[in-house]
């Protein structure tokens, strides 16, 4: 069984570059990207769209990160968030955490 991603970047390099490395790994594919979490929730309306996995940048523009996990804990329980990130500090990854993210990584990682 594959697993199903959705990227959420602002950053379409970037998100394209997540998602040709998700490529490699078998047990994964990408469903779509999405550049904010607003165009996420959006997507959400069809049973077809909602992953199994989110990979979720913090800073964006319309909605950001801590925004959209906060909807995603309390509208889709069940999708595991993994909070990406250039911000390297404390306060940010509890805030993360404490919105329902599973995990923290960062992007230069």
């Amino acid at each position: 069984m594959k697993h199903s991603i959705v990227i959420v970047d602002d950053h379409i390099l970037i998100a394209k570059a997540l998602r040709s490395i998700m490529a490699n790994f078998e047990d994964f594919e990408v469903l779509y990207e999405c550049e904010n979490g607003k165009e996420l929730q959006d997507k959400f309306t069809s049973k077809a769209n909602i992953p199994s996995i989110i990979l979720l940048d913090i800073s964006m523009p319309v909605m950001d990160g801590f925004e959209t996990s906060k909807w995603l804990r309390e509208h889709h329980p069940n999708v595991l968030v993994l909070a990406l990130s250039m911000q390297d500090d404390e306060q940010s990854l509890i805030k993360m955490i404490k919105n329902g993210a599973r995990g923290y990584l960062l992007k230069n990682v």
